[in-house]
């Protein structure tokens, strides 16, 4: 850390920063498209699920603030996209969930065997959690 250089809100290297982090978000956007095209193309397109999710990124300015560490709720929460066979177009659900408890479910919609929680019934709303997320070992 200690070669990072203070980015002041009126230097230069501010701007850069943003558009270089923009550039970033775009190319994975279309590298992402690709991979859809690609599928929808296929033999595959009926039976595969797609699930795209990621960390919550850098803030770039918000509340003067410039990197990843902050405890403010929107600082816990992710972009998570999640469609194929039996998944409801245009669902959501503001349900807390932990990305931890994602492989075991997709495993189990594999048929595979698991180990974990099923994140896919608290989507549902079979399951209240209370908004709660509660990460265990077992």
């Amino acid at each position: 850390m200690a070669n990072l250089q203070a980015i002041s809100p009126n230097d230069r290297t501010l701007k850069e920063y943003i558009l270089g982090y923009l550039a970033a978000i775009t190319y994975a956007d279309a590298q992402i498209g690709r991979v859809l095209t690609a599928l929808s193309n296929s033999p595959y397109a009926d039976n595969t699920s797609v699930v795209l999710w990621s960390d919550h990124g850098y803030h770039l300015g918000e509340k003067g603030h410039w990197a990843k560490h902050v405890m403010w709720e929107r600082g816990s929460q992710v972009p998570f996209v999640w469609a194929g066979p039996g998944i409801a177009k245009g669902a959501s659900t503001d349900t807390t969930a932990s990305l931890i408890d994602m492989y075991p479910t997709f495993v189990e919609l594999c048929d595979l065997t698991k180990d974990g929680v099923n994140a896919y019934v608290v989507t549902l709303g079979v399951t209240d959690n209370d908004g709660v997320a509660v990460t265990w070992y077992r």
